[in-house]
């Protein structure tokens, strides 16, 4: 099964699909050279906003439930923006040192 549920504030569903829509794949765990691997198809990794290459991180759960949830970068851009915004309209006064 491949679930994805974002653990970060920031994170917002692909386009066209709500935040509470669960859907569930079916998948085997697979011989890959020395290892083992579970492939997603492209379908589950589209549901998920993911593509080839994007870290997550596989939680264990304490009833043995794998949960894997994607590593999304905080994007300052936007933030740093509005800093500066706020920033710009403070009144300069006199210094208290």
């Amino acid at each position: 099964m491949c679930i994805f549920r974002a653990g970060t504030s920031w994170h917002h569903p692909p386009q066209g699909r709500s935040a509470d829509a669960d859907q569930q794949f079916q998948q085997s765990i697979r011989r890959c050279v020395n290892s083992l691997a579970l492939r997603p198809s492209a379908d589950c990794l589209l549901q998920a906003g993911l593509r080839q290459g994007d870290p997550i991180k596989i939680i264990v759960g304490s009833d043995g439930r794998l949960r894997l949830e994607p590593l999304r970068q905080l994007d300052l851009l936007p933030m740093a923006a509005k800093l500066r915004a706020l920033q710009a309209n403070m009144p300069l006064t006199p210094s208290v040192v």
